[in-house]
């Protein structure tokens, strides 16, 4: 083999290795970046779920108004950062499913709740209350969310 040959071959290795390097630092860099915007979006959910959670303690100590509304606000924030979170592994997609179905029963057990109470204050006719109704709302409302948030913050963070 003559000189020349071995070293156009030789360059053309080394060209070879050089671009299997630059695709193995590109896929890495995607790699991180995909990390990276996963992580970010589990801290969204993570602070919008914390954030829920306040209000709500607060909406069953005071049964105010402003917390009410405020809930529902973040609770259709919650539900929208948890339907725009792209999740590539099947157990994280798998674990934001249970958060959406435990979000849906949440939902319902608040409005059973501010229902409950907004016809305790109302004082109607017909409104009575079975004793403990709205502290099992509550017990049942904050299991459900101690169990998806504590999961979720666990398992993706």
């Amino acid at each position: 083999m003559k000189i020349g040959s071995k070293e156009r071959l030789a360059t053309a290795f080394l060209l070879a290795v050089i671009g299997v390097i630059a695709a193995a630092v590109w896929w890495t860099y995607s790699e991180l970046e995909d990390a990276g915007r996963q992580r970010r979006e589990a801290s969204e959910i993570a602070r919008v779920l914390s954030a829920l959670r306040l209000v709500t303690l607060e909406y069953a100590l005071d049964h105010d108004e402003r917390a009410r509304a405020q809930w529902q606000a973040l609770s259709r924030r919650a539900d929208a950062v948890v339907a725009g979170s792209r999740f590539s592994d099947s157990a994280e997609r798998e674990m934001l499913a249970g958060v959406r179905d435990r979000r849906a029963q949440v939902r319902q057990i608040f409005d059973e709740m501010t229902s409950i109470s907004g016809d305790s204050r109302r004082d109607t006719p017909g409104a009575e209350l079975k004793p403990g109704s709205e502290a099992q709302l509550l017990s049942r409302l904050f299991t459900r969310r101690h169990c998806y948030f504590f999961c979720f913050i666990n398992n993706l963070l």
